[in-house]
């Protein structure tokens, strides 16, 4: 029959997504994005973004440089689930953002919906897989982008 969840795995991935979250809250984040990309296997990675974007790679560790000192601001993580079994592993969960551009001032809330396929390598679990969506309003269809939680 099926395989079983491994709570030391699921707790292992939940406590990676907190530290993810603290790197991206970290002061030196918007000085230098790329301190991220430690939590990801650059050469495996695969990310698909709401800009309907793919990217592989190092071209993620562009992204984040090119986007990243564009908002000030902080993340939240919220509603984070876990799924894990040997080497793999999958979590969901909701991120916000809430700051303001650095360019206009203009205070923005961002609301994605996440999603990060997990391997562990050598001990560590890295992100190989990671995928963007902002929530939807299912009876508009249209993006719910500036929630401050769905």
């Amino acid at each position: 029959m099926g395989q079983t969840t491994s709570s030391s795995a699921v707790a292992e991935i939940l406590a990676r997504e907190n530290e993810l979250m603290e790197a991206k809250n970290h002061p030196d984040f918007v000085a230098n994005p790329t301190r991220i990309m430690a939590f990801y296997d650059v050469g495996a990675l695969r990310h698909f973004d709401l800009n309907l974007m793919q990217l592989e790679g190092n071209q993620v560790t562009e992204m984040f440089a090119e986007v990243s000192p564009t908002f000030i601001g902080a993340a939240t993580i919220h509603d984070v689930r876990a799924e894990a079994e040997g080497n793999i592993a999958f979590s969901s969960l909701i991120e916000v953002y809430d700051g303001h551009l650095r360019d206009t001032g203009e205070h923005i809330t961002l609301t994605f919906r996440m999603t990060h396929g997990w391997r562990k390598i050598d001990g560590q679990w890295l992100i190989v897989h990671e995928h963007w969506s902002y929530p939807v309003d299912a009876a508009t269809g249209q993006a719910r982008i500036n929630d401050p939680l769905p």
